[in-house]
Parts: structure tokens; C-alpha cells; sequence
């Protein structure tokens, strides 16, 4: 049997899933963790340059796990979990 993305069910499928899955829960932890975790500079400009950095990364990594989300429905693998 195959997939709708072309990927012959199989061991080789089920490590890519699960992989895919980890990258999904460490992008999501990470982007949490991020935004929790932006230093006080005790300059307003720098603070700005900070906050927009740590934002900008954030979205980076909500991105990459909307982006793996994709690729796990086309997988037919789990896409679920707290976002």
C-alpha cells in the first residue's frame, strides 16, 4: 500500500513520521520557549531589536511546524498536538 505522498507504507515511512512528529514537538516547545525567555537590555532600542529578533524566530519555527503538519497529513501520519 502507498501513501498519497508516494511513500510505500513500510518501516522506512514509520521512522520518517516519527521524526517528522519530534521535529514538530521541538518546534512548538522551542517557539514557547523563546518568547518566554527574551532579556531585558535595559536600552528601549536595543529591547525593540531583541523582541522583534526572538518574534521573528518564533514565527520561523511556528512556521517550520505548520510546514511539517502539511507533510504529515500528505503522510498519512499524526498531525495533532497543542499548538
Amino acid at each position: 500500500m502507498t501513501t498519497s505522498a508516494g511513500l510505500p507504507d513500510g518501516p522506512r515511512r514509520d521512522g520518517l513520521v516519527r521524526i517528522l512528529d519530534a521535529v514538530r514537538t521541538v518546534a512548538r516547545t522551542e517557539a514557547d520557549d523563546l518568547l518566554g525567555s527574551v532579556p531585558d537590555t535595559g536600552d528601549p532600542l536595543t529591547g525593540r531589536a531583541v523582541d522583534d529578533l526572538v518574534e521573528q524566530a518564533a514565527d520561523a519555527l511556528r512556521a517550520l511546524d505548520d510546514s511539517v503538519a502539511r507533510t504529515l497529513l500528505e503522510l498519512g501520519g499524526p498531525v495533532g498536538g497543542p499548538r
